[in-house]
Parts: C-alpha cells; sequence; structure tokens
C-alpha cells in the first residue's frame, strides 16, 4: 500500500500476530482473525470486530446483481470514493473486490468491498497508525464466501433466479417469485434449486422451499418424497409447511397426522408472559412452534382423530393461539361445547396471555355462543390498558360484534376512548360506531 491509497500486489504475504480464527461475518462470509479481536453485532446490521489498535465494521447488503463486478461498480459510484485502486479481484469463488484508503478527523480509513452471488460486503477498517494498513489489507485477503449449492444453482441460469433466492432466504414473497418463475419458463430449473434448498441448514430456507412446492403444484415422486422427508424436521414450522405443501398436492391427510402429534408435543422453551409476547418493532405475537402443529390438525377434520389425546392435553395451553387451534380441531371431531369452552373461557381472563391472544380468545367465544355479557367486561378493560394497537383493533372488532344488545354503553365507552386516540385506533372506533348505528340509519 503507497502513501496515495494505490493497492498494489505484494511479493509477501503478511499475517497478524496469533493464530488467526475464522470468524463469521454473515451468513457464508468468512475472515480469518486473531484471537485478540472481539466481536460485537449492532442493532444497525454492522457486526464490530475490534481490538485496541484496529476496529472492522462489516455489513452486507442484499438483492445486488449477480454479477460480481456489475455490483461493485454500481456500489462503488454511489460511494463515490476519492481514491481507489483500479483493478478487480477475482478468484475461485467468484468474488470481485476493490479497496480504497481514506483520511478522516479520526484517523484512516481502508474500506474493502467485495461482492459474490448477489450480495455485497463492506469491511470498513479504522486505525490511527497507517502501518495498520497492511495488517488491514492482509485480513481483507482472507475473505471467503462459501454459499450453499443451491445459490450457486440459482447463478447458474439465465437469467439468474435472483428473485426465487432473495424469496426462500428471507422467508417472504415466495409467491409472486413463483410467478416470475412460472413466466419465464425455468420451471425445471427452479424445481432443481428447491430439491436442494428444501435441504438446507436454514430452517427458513427449508420452509420456504416447502411453500414454493405448494405454488408450483408439482406432486412429482420426487417432490413429494422431499416433502415426506421434511415431515421429520426438528423445526415444527417446517414439518408443518411440509404438511400443508403435501396436503395442497393431493397427499391424504392422515399421512402427516403423526409427524404433527409429534410436533404438538415436543417440549419448548417457556413464552414470555403478557405483554412481553409482542416482540420487534413490528409487533409480531411470539408463538411455540407446536402452534403450526396445531394449525394443520385444525384444518383435516376428522382425519386428526389420533391427535385427540395430544389435542386435549394442549386444551390448557400457555399460548392462546395454540389454545384456539386445538378448540377448533377438537370441535371437528365432534367433542361436546362443553369440554372445548372452559379452556377459552380461563384464557380469556388469564393475565399470562397477552391482550391480543385474549382478544382472539373473545372473538371464538362469542362465535360459539358464548353470552356478550361474559365477554363485554373484559374487551372493555383490555380497551382501557393496551397500548397494543393489534389487540385495540381486535378488541373495536369484538365489540362490534357483540351488537346492540349493550349499544348505549359501548358506544359512550368508544366516544370517551376516542378523544386522545391514534389515527389508526380512532379509525376503527368510527368504523365500530357505525356498525352499532347502522339499524338506526336503516330505520331513517
Amino acid at each position: 500500500m503507497t502513501e496515495t491509497g494505490k493497492l498494489y500486489h505484494r511479493s509477501h504475504e503478511f499475517h497478524p500476530k496469533g493464530v488467526p480464527v475464522q470468524q463469521q461475518l454473515h451468513d457464508e462470509w468468512t475472515l480469518d482473525l486473531a484471537p485478540v479481536f472481539s466481536r460485537v453485532e449492532r442493532e444497525d446490521g454492522f457486526i464490530v470486530f475490534s481490538k485496541p489498535d484496529l476496529e472492522i465494521w462489516a455489513v452486507v447488503y442484499c438483492e445486488q446483481p449477480f454479477d460480481s463486478e456489475a455490483a461493485v461498480r454500481s456500489y462503488l459510484a454511489w460511494r463515490n470514493p476519492d481514491e481507489s485502486d483500479v483493478s478487480f479481484r477475482p478468484n475461485s469463488e467468484g468474488i470481485s473486490g476493490r479497496a480504497f484508503l481514506t483520511s478522516t478527523t479520526e484517523g484512516e480509513r481502508f474500506l474493502a468491498v467485495a461482492a459474490s452471488l448477489g450480495r455485497i460486503i463492506e469491511l470498513d477498517f479504522r486505525f490511527q497508525d497507517k502501518s495498520a494498513v497492511e495488517t488491514a489489507v492482509s485480513i481483507w485477503h482472507t475473505l471467503q464466501h462459501s454459499p450453499p449449492a443451491w445459490v450457486k444453482q440459482c447463478s447458474h441460469v439465465e437469467p439468474p433466479l435472483s428473485g426465487l433466492r432473495e424469496a426462500l432466504e428471507r422467508g417472504t414473497n415466495i409467491e409472486a417469485a413463483i410467478d416470475d418463475v412460472l413466466d419465464r419458463e425455468q420451471t425445471a430449473t427452479a424445481t432443481a434449486v428447491l430439491l436442494e434448498s428444501v435441504r438446507c441448514e436454514s430452517a427458513t430456507v427449508r420452509q420456504a422451499s416447502c411453500d414454493a412446492f405448494a405454488i408450483l403444484d408439482d406432486a412429482t415422486e420426487e417432490v413429494t418424497d422431499a416433502l415426506r422427508e421434511r415431515l421429520k424436521d426438528d423445526v415444527i414450522q417446517v414439518r408443518a409447511s411440509a404438511a400443508e405443501a403435501l396436503l395442497d398436492l393431493g397427499a391424504p391427510a392422515e399421512s402427516v397426522v403423526p409427524s404433527l402429534i409429534e410436533g404438538l408435543q415436543k417440549r419448548e422453551a417457556p413464552l414470555p408472559i403478557g405483554e412481553d409476547r409482542i416482540q420487534g418493532v413490528c409487533g409480531y405475537l411470539c408463538v411455540p412452534d407446536r402452534y403450526h402443529a396445531a394449525r394443520i390438525l385444525s384444518a383435516v377434520g376428522e382425519a386428526a382423530r389420533p391427535a385427540r389425546d395430544a389435542l386435549l392435553e394442549h386444551q390448557l395451553d400457555e399460548s392462546g393461539d395454540v389454545r384456539l387451534q386445538v378448540a377448533e380441531a377438537l370441535l371437528n371431531l365432534g367433542e361436546p361445547l362443553e369440554n372445548v369452552l372452559p379452556p377459552l373461557r380461563d384464557g380469556l381472563h388469564n393475565p399470562d396471555l397477552s391482550h391480543r391472544e385474549r382478544m382472539r380468545i373473545a372473538q371464538s367465544l362469542l362465535e360459539h355462543g358464548e353470552s356478550h355479557n361474559d365477554v363485554l367486561p373484559t374487551v372493555i378493560e383490555v380497551l382501557g390498558k393496551t397500548t397494543d394497537d393489534s389487540a385495540r383493533v381486535e378488541a373495536l372488532e369484538v365489540l362490534g360484534q357483540i351488537g346492540h344488545s349493550n349499544r348505549e354503553l359501548i358506544e359512550a365507552f368508544l366516544i370517551e376512548l376516542s378523544s386522545d386516540a391514534d389515527e389508526e385506533t380512532g379509525h376503527s372506533i368510527q368504523n365500530t360506531l357505525k356498525h352499532l348505528r347502522e339499524p338506526d340509519q336503516e330505520r331513517s
């Protein structure tokens, strides 16, 4: 490395002090670092490795071109560095890299960029002494990308199956990705990718692969055998997706029930209590894996008969959503209401359940004939206390479902609640009031 920051090939290789060990940056990306480096994962997506005289800030950008050189050139055009080397550095893994050195008031920075198969990784080396540049360069040259076989398969076709790759890794937008595959007439290639990805180490990818098979509507023996293998998956959510795909492809419901019984009975860590079950910035409700087994069992009717004993054991499950699916499955098997509703009544009043779960239980109780007067006090209590927007909306839906037997009380309560409600809640309140007043409007 010269004083101008240009990167040149060296006749010898520099190694940091200590025996380097492979450190994971992101999924399949690794660096060789001395044990003295600490590792911190930040909320903004960066992973920071540090020792007293050097910090490495790493971040990966997704949804990039599969052409590595094009991806790096596009990235550098966005970054627009003042100085950079002029040559790309391809290797056997298809990585292209480029590096440049910048000076800041806080010290020196060596920013390295590499791309491979739709991903860009940025390594920002920060240090005070320019002598650390050689250490930074040597570390950068240990960067490796070892993607799974199915990702490589996505890149070996034209056009690359980049949309399918993103959908499988994220576990979202599967239907749109398969629609794109069908439009491009790449069904055979996509099927080959899915047969590989359904065995991936990532549970998200395995589950998404099962979902994709169902959308492709491919009931060939090779596909159904791969899905049956996933009925033994350690992750119950994957089992449930495999079962659902097999059912969609015409497999008899009886063939998936044994796997789901095992899933329902799997021991899991306890759930958080109450509102602590609402997690993340998006407010996801935390549910146990067995919920997904119960969900499928509730949809297969009489075929779930062998699961009756296991279902009865979970009537008082700690998860309100599991209780609801178990109740539905038992009712489908002909279990009397007097045996099914008591655990739901318990859940309605159980403070260990989240407000959202309790409102879902309230709605189910009303659908099965529970007295409005037995449900209304809890609904009003939740509306007055909850900070969960989804629970508030569901509670308002329950009030609308209760109807007009307590209309004056409900109207007065909603009008008072609307005085300091946010926009979304206010809209739901107005819809509920409109629903309650519909008979008066019809008479007029």
